[in-house]
């Protein structure tokens, strides 16, 4: 995502820069210049929360299942921390072992979960982005912008220029 604003903010760093120096008749064109709050439109629309609420959906079970082998792990190595003293130093050793070898696993799971999460997340933020430029691209052909930049791309701009309101009222309707 970042690489669109840097394209967008190239773009029309050089379109304002190759206008003044007479390459083509770009001087006297006039541009329209609109920008967009991605986040702002991402809280303020349906398919945000459906968003949220799909990947909270998919990944609540396999985190809560994890967290009961986190406690599970931790209540083994309570009771080991508890029965150090009775136990003989094989049984010790054999169970220090087993209680390691579950970290292991169990951290190969926090990590395989968490890619899973990231996997998911990026196809959520996709879908979503291909919704949010259906409604900027409709905006763009009836109002004929220029260019639209992202809110966060921007070091500053004159609120006139902002549409994002109007990308949450489309994007309500889709």
């Amino acid at each position: 995502m970042k690489k669109i604003y840097t394209i967008f903010t190239s773009i029309f760093i050089s379109t304002i820069c190759f206008s003044g120096y007479g390459w083509g008749n770009t001087s006297s064109m006039s541009y329209k210049i609109g920008v967009v709050d991605y986040l702002s439109v991402f809280q303020n629309v349906p398919q945000g929360k459906i968003t949220l609420d799909k990947l909270k959906n998919s990944l609540e079970p396999k985190i809560n299942k994890l967290k009961e082998e986190s406690d599970s792990l931790s209540l083994k190595m309570k009771n080991l921390k508890k029965n150090a003293f009775t136990l003989s130093k094989k049984e010790h050793e054999l169970q220090v072992l087993s209680i390691n070898n579950e970290k292991k696993k169990f951290q190969k799971k926090v990590i395989q979960l968490r890619e899973n999460e990231i996997k998911k997340e990026r196809s959520a933020a996709k879908n979503f982005e291909i919704s949010m430029q259906k409604a900027i691209n409709q905006i763009v052909k009836s109002e004929k912008y220029t260019i639209i930049l992202n809110k966060q791309a921007v070091p500053y701009f004159s609120h006139n220029l902002d549409i994002t309101n109007q990308v949450i009222d489309i994007m309500k309707k889709i």
